[in-house]
Order: C-alpha cells, then sequence, then structure tokens
C-alpha cells in the first residue's frame, strides 16, 4: 500500500514529526465540529434554542403587559373610589328611587329626598358605582367618573331619554303617552 502524503513528506525529510503531529491534531478537530449529514446537530440545536429563547421572551412580554394592564386598571379603580368618597352626595331621604344596574341588569334602589328624586330624573344627579355600594353624585363627577371607568355610572337619565327617543320613534302609537321619569310604583 501507499503511503500517506505526510509520511511521504516524513520520510523525504521536508517537514518533521512534530509537525505532521499537529496537522493531525487540526485535522481530528475539523472533523469533530464538521456536519456528518448536510446540517449539523450543532446548528439544529442552536436553531431550536434560538426559537425557544424568542417563544419565552414573547411569553414574558405578554405576561408583562398584562401585569401593566391589571395595574392600571386597579389605579383607575382606586381614583375613582376615590373621587366618589369625596363627591358623594348623601342619600338618605323616605322615597325609594329604583334603578336598572347596566352591569349586572338588576334592579336597584336608593332611598333619596324628594327633590333628590328630581334632580335624577332631570339628569343633574347620577348614580355610580363605589365598590357595591351605589352612591349619588352630581353631572361633574360622574362625568370625570366616566372619563376614567364608564361602567362605574350605573344611572343617567339623559342616557336614558336618547335611547328612548330613538325607541320613540319606532314606536309611535305610544308617542302621546310618555312615561314619566319619576313613576312611583
Amino acid at each position: 500500500m501507499g503511503k500517506s502524503l505526510a509520511d511521504q513528506l516524513l520520510s523525504a525529510g521536508l517537514v518533521d514529526a512534530k509537525r505532521v503531529k499537529q496537522a493531525q491534531q487540526e485535522k481530528r478537530k475539523e472533523q469533530k465540529h464538521q456536519p456528518k449529514g448536510g446540517q449539523s446537530a450543532y446548528d439544529e440545536q442552536r436553531k431550536q434554542a434560538e426559537a425557544a429563547r424568542a417563544a419565552k421572551a414573547e411569553q414574558d412580554r405578554l405576561l408583562n403587559e398584562k401585569r401593566l394592564q391589571a395595574e392600571r386598571d386597579k389605579e383607575i379603580r382606586l381614583q375613582v373610589r376615590q373621587i366618589l368618597q369625596q363627591h358623594a352626595v348623601p342619600a338618605d331621604g323616605e322615597i325609594r328611587f329604583n334603578f336598572k344596574d347596566a352591569s349586572t341588569g338588576k334592579i336597584r334602589y336608593l332611598f333619596v329626598t324628594e327633590n333628590q328624586q328630581n334632580q335624577l330624573a332631570s339628569g343633574q344627579l347620577l348614580i355610580c358605582a363605589s365598590g357595591k355600594r351605589a352612591v349619588l353624585v352630581n353631572r361633574e363627577t360622574a362625568d370625570r367618573v366616566r372619563e376614567r371607568l364608564p361602567a362605574a355610572v350605573l344611572f343617567d337619565a339623559t342616557a336614558l331619554r336618547n335611547t328612548s327617543d330613538k325607541n320613540n320613534d319606532i314606536d309611535d302609537a305610544y308617542k302621546d303617552f310618555p312615561i314619566p321619569d319619576d313613576l312611583v310604583w
């Protein structure tokens, strides 16, 4: 059999044994890192790790975004609660005022004075939710609350009138019989 090129060069005296050994080591290192197929397993693992890192980063970003949104919502609810506590009109009358809670769809009530009942019917006073309680507030306060948290405004007579005006167009047969806003049952 023929000698390898390294053996031939060594026997000819063109290179020394140290250089041949060094060349063989470099060749082994290159072969170790070379892919056996067309694509190396190392590259495949690197791509998978990079994809996993990107997915983890996206998941972390989404979780952080949800956490920040929850903090903002909590801050807004606290602001609304503070506004309502500071500007609430005491409702301590003897007339039961019924209203539909827009958030739950249930009929709730407050005991108000006759003056407050008239102001509620005219839209000067509104009913807002402060936690599970319903409180009376003036229109300016309700507008400030509505800017921050629209669901906190439970009753607004002017909004009801606007929707009833649209319904009146449909129910023309009853246009001569308006339903009073201060109807007591």
